[in-house]
C-alpha cells in the first residue's frame, strides 16, 4: 500500500484510545492525571513510562522514547508506519484508502529524483568504462592505482566535457524541464548547462542505498573548483551524508568502528587495501548531523586525516563533535605526509593497513598537540593548553570520564586536579540565556517541571535529551505547536542560520510537510530523522507553554531576532578580521572598499535589530 492520506490518519487518532493500545503490552496505573507503568523499552524498577490519554502520546522519562499509538506499535512490534496504521485502522473499524492521484503527485518529485539519479549513475559509469571520450579519466584512475573492482564497487563514473549532451539526452528520455531544473545537475544561471563537466563522478548513497547526489573531481585546471558536490536538493544535503557509508555499513557493524578520512579517494584506497569500514564528509567540515548519523551504527570512530596543519585543525574540531554526539574517538598516528590515497599510490597495502592500527585516544591527541604548541614551562603556556582542551572537557557528560580527562591534563601540566576543576567552574557560562529565562517561567507545565528539559526532573526521571534548550530548538518546538507561523518564519531565517542539529531536523521536517501540504503531527514526527528530535517534539506537543497564541508570537519574534543578530554579529567579526588583516597583508583597494561597505551595512542592520 502507498502512503495513507492524512485525513485517514486523523480519523484513526480520533477513534483509537492510546491507553487501550499500550495496555495490551504494559500494566498502567493512574497517578497525577496520567497513566504510569514500567517502560517496555528498557529495564527499570520504578515506573517512568507515562501515557497522556487526552493528548494521545506516551513518553518515558528514563530512556526518552515517546510518540503516539503509531510510534508505540512501530517500536514494540518492529513495524513500519503503514503496517502500524493498518493495525490500528483495523482495531478502529476504518477501511484504509490508497493515496489519491493528487496525494501521489505531492511526493512524486522525490521518487522521480531518486530514479533520475540511479539512471544517471548507470550512464556515467558506462561512459567511464566503455567510451573513448573517458580515456583521460581512466588514465587518471590508473595513476591513482584505483582498481577496476573499486570502480565497480563505488559506481565511479565520468561526466563528459560536452556541455550540450546531458540536457538533450534527458529531455529525449521525456524528463520534464521542471524536474531537471530541480535536480541539481544543471547550473542555476543556465538550466541547460551541466554542473558536472569533464569530471570523475562519485555517486553518494543514502542509508537505504539510494543515490542522492554526486561528487565530482575535475580533470583539468580550468575549472574553478577541483571538487564539486551536487547542491542542496529535495533528496540531498551534504552536511547530513557521508561518502562510502552505505558500502561500509556491514564492516562498521562488524568492527564497531568507523574510520573517518577526508576524501573520496581516501575511502576507496582504504577499501582497496582491505579496510572496508571507512567513510568521508563531502568535501566540507565534519558536522553534528553526520556524527548523529554515525551513532546509529557504531559507538566509536577513528580519524585518518592529512598530517598537516589543516588536517590537525580538522581533527580537533571533529573530536569535539564526536564527543558531543556521545561517540568515542581515536586518531591514526600518521607520521608521514601522506593521506590514505597517497599510501595506495606510493606505498604498499600492508603499510597502509599497519598505519591504520597505530592510533591514539582523541583526548590524548588534543592534549599532545596543545602541549607541543605551547611552552608549558611558562604559566601562560599552561593556560593556553588548558584553553585549547577546555571545549572538549566541558561537553563530556560522564563525570567519570571527565575526571579521568582532568587527571590526564593535570599530569601533563603538573597542576593539581582541584585547580583545573575550579578553573573549569570559573569558565562555566550560560551559553544562551534566552531559553533559560523562558524555562524559569512559573507555568504549570513548564519544561523544567515536567522533567523534559533544562535539567528538571520528575521523581526518578531524567531530562529529555537534549537537556539544554537552545534558542534554535525552542523556536522550532514553538513552531511544531503553532504550524501556521512557519511559513512566515522561513522567510525571515534560513536553515543555514540554524546551529542546533535537532532544530535543523525539525526545520527540515516542517519544510517538507509544508511542501507536501501536510498538517498532521503524525507525519511531521514520521519525517524527523533523529530520536532526540522526536522526543523533543512529542514532549512539547500541546504544552501550555506553547498553546497561548500571544505568547507563541512573542517567543517566535524574540527567537528570530536573536538568530538574525547572532548571524550578523558573526559576519561582522569576520569582516572586521579581514579589514585588520588587510593592513598587514595588503589587499586590493576595490576589495577593501567592498569590505568597508559590507561592514557599514551589517553595522546598521545590527543596530536596527538591537533597537527592535
Amino acid at each position: 500500500m502507498g502512503k495513507i492520506p492524512e485525513h485517514i490518519i486523523e480519523e484513526i487518532r480520533s477513534k483509537i484510545s492510546i491507553s487501550d493500545v499500550i495496555s495490551q503490552y504494559v500494566s498502567l496505573t493512574p497517578r497525577g492525571g496520567r497513566l504510569w507503568g514500567l517502560c517496555p523499552f528498557h529495564n527499570e524498577k520504578t515506573p517512568s513510562f507515562t501515557v497522556n490519554e487526552e493528548k494521545g502520546f506516551y513518553h518515558c522519562f528514563g530512556c526518552g522514547k515517546g510518540g503516539s499509538a503509531f510510534n508505540f506499535l512501530m517500536e514494540i512490534e518492529n513495524l513500519n508506519f503503514v503496517e502500524a496504521a493498518s493495525r490500528l485502522a483495523e482495531q478502529a473499524g476504518i477501511v484504509l484508502q490508497e493515496e489519491t492521484p493528487l496525494d501521489r503527485e505531492r511526493r512524486g518529485d522525490r521518487e522521480a529524483l531518486f530514479e533520475l539519479y540511479r539512471k544517471l549513475s548507470d550512464s556515467f559509469h558506462y561512459i567511464l568504462e566503455h567510451k573513448p571520450m573517458a580515456e583521460t579519466a581512466r588514465e587518471y584512475l590508473r595513476t591513482r592505482n584505483i582498481s577496476q573492482k573499486m570502480i565497480k564497487a563505488y559506481r565511479i563514473g565520468y561526466a563528459p566535457d560536452n556541455p550540450d549532451w546531458l540536457y538533450k539526452f534527458l529531455r529525449s528520455k521525456n524528463y520534464s524541464a521542471e524536474l531537471l531544473a530541480s535536480s541539481g545537475m544543471f547550473s542555476k544561471n543556465n538550466p541547460r548547462y551541466p554542473l558536472f563537466r569533464n569530471r570523475i563522478l562519485f555517486p553518494i548513497f543514502d542509508k537505504r542505498g539510494r543515490i542522492t547526489g554526486f561528487g565530482g573531481r575535475a580533470l583539468d585546471n580550468e575549472q574553478n573548483a577541483k571538487y564539486l558536490n551536487t547542491p542542496e536538493t529535495a533528496i540531498f544535503s551534504k552536511r547530513e551524508q557521508l561518502f562510502g557509508l552505505s558500502q561500509a555499513l556491514d564492516a562498521v557493524r562488524s568492527s564497531q568502528e568507523l574510520i573517518i578520512c577526508e576524501g573520496y579517494f581516501d575511502v576507496i584506497a582504504l577499501a582497496q587495501c582491505g579496510v572496508q569500514n571507512a567513510a568521508a564528509p563531502l568535501g566540507t567540515a565534519f558536522t553534528e548531523q553526520q556524527a548523529l548519523l554515525i551513532r546509529r551504527y557504531t559507538p566509536a570512530c577513528t580519524l585518518f586525516f592529512d598530517n598537516d596543519q589543516a588536517g590537525h585543525e580538522a581533527a580537533v574540531k571533529t573530536i569535539i563533535i564526536l564527543e558531543k554526539a556521545g561517540l568515542a574517538s581515536n586518531v591514526v598516528e600518521n607520521t608521514r605526509n601522506y593521506d590514505p590515497a597517497d599510501y595506495l599510490q606510493h606505498e604498499t597495502p600492508e603499510l597502509l593497513r599497519e598505519t591504520v592500527k597505530k592510533r591514539i585516544n582523541g583526548f590524548n591527541y588534543l592534549v599532545k598537540k596543545a602541549v607541543n604548541k605551547y611552552d608549558i614551562a611558562l604559566p601562560d603556556g599552561k593556560l593556553s593548553v588548558f584553553n585549547e582542551v577546555k571545549p572538549y572537557i566541558e561537553i563530556i557528560e560522564s563525570e567519570i570520564k571527565k575526571q579521568s580527562a582532568i587527571k590526564l591534563l593535570s599530569d601533563y601540566l603538573d597542576i593539581d586536579e582541584a585547580v583545573i576543576n575550579r578553573e573549569l567552574q570559573n569558565h562555566v557560562r550560560e551559553k544562551n540565556s534566552y531559553p533559560a529565562r523562558k524555562a524559569d517561567r512559573s507555568s504549570n507545565t513548564s519544561w523544567s517541571e515536567n522533567g523534559m528539559g533544562m535539567g528538571g526532573n520528575f521523581g526518578d526521571a531524567h531530562p529529555l535529551k537534549p537537556a539544554r534548550l537552545t534558542t534554535d530548538l525552542y523556536l522550532m518546538l514553538t513552531l511544531v505547536n503553532n504550524r501556521k507561523y512557519f511559513q512566515t518564519v522561513r522567510q525571515s531565517i534560513s536553515m543555514d542560520q540554524i546551529q542546533d542539529v535537532f532544530a535543523v531536523d525539525i526545520y527540515t521536517a516542517l519544510e517538507e510537510s509544508l511542501r507536501e501540504g501536510e498538517t498532521s503531527f503524525e507525519y511531521l514526527v514520521e519525517r524527523l530523522e533523529f530520536q532526540e528530535s522526536r522526543n523533543a517534539a512529542v514532549g512539547s506537543y500541546g504544552m501550555d507553554e506553547f498553546s497561548d497564541d500571544g505568547e507563541a508570537q512573542k517567543i517566535i519574534r524574540d527567537a528570530v531576532r536573536t538568530i538574525n543578530l547572532r548571524d550578523l554579529t558573526s559576519r561582522q567579526k569576520f569582516i572586521e578580521q579581514q579589514i585588520r588583516a588587510s593592513s598587514i597583508q595588503g589587499i586590493n583597494e576595490i576589495q577593501l572598499k567592498d569590505l568597508l561597505y559590507e561592514k557599514k551595512f551589517i553595522d546598521e542592520e545590527i543596530k536596527k535589530l538591537r533597537k527592535s
